[in-house]
């Protein structure tokens, strides 16, 4: 989301998750779900792709005084489909962003 690459591939599935389970447990449940097709897929999942812990003034930099500038968005916006990855530690309604 912050480095631009020119050889980047066009994105399937937009990942996002409730930080509730491990990273193991996370990629279990994308590969139980996709199956096969889970190595053919292109993932942009939100935990791997933002800047979580700069500093606000640099995230403001970054996502721009629109919401429609941020990496979520564009990211949503190239995607084929959205898929929220569940567990069993916490509940996917509880979180602000679902």
């Amino acid at each position: 989301a912050v480095v631009q690459n020119t050889l980047a591939l066009s994105c399937d599935t937009f990942v996002s998750h409730a930080w509730g389970e491990s990273f193991l447990g996370f990629i279990e449940a994308l590969q139980q779900h996709y199956g096969n097709n889970f190595w053919t897929r292109v993932f942009w999942i939100c935990f791997a792709a933002n800047p979580q812990t700069w500093p606000e003034d640099e995230l403001n930099r970054l996502f721009g005084p629109r919401a429609v500038q941020s990496p979520f968005f564009i990211a949503l916006s190239h995607c084929e489909e959205f898929i929220v990855v569940r567990n069993t530690n916490t509940s996917m309604y509880t979180r602000l962003w679902c």
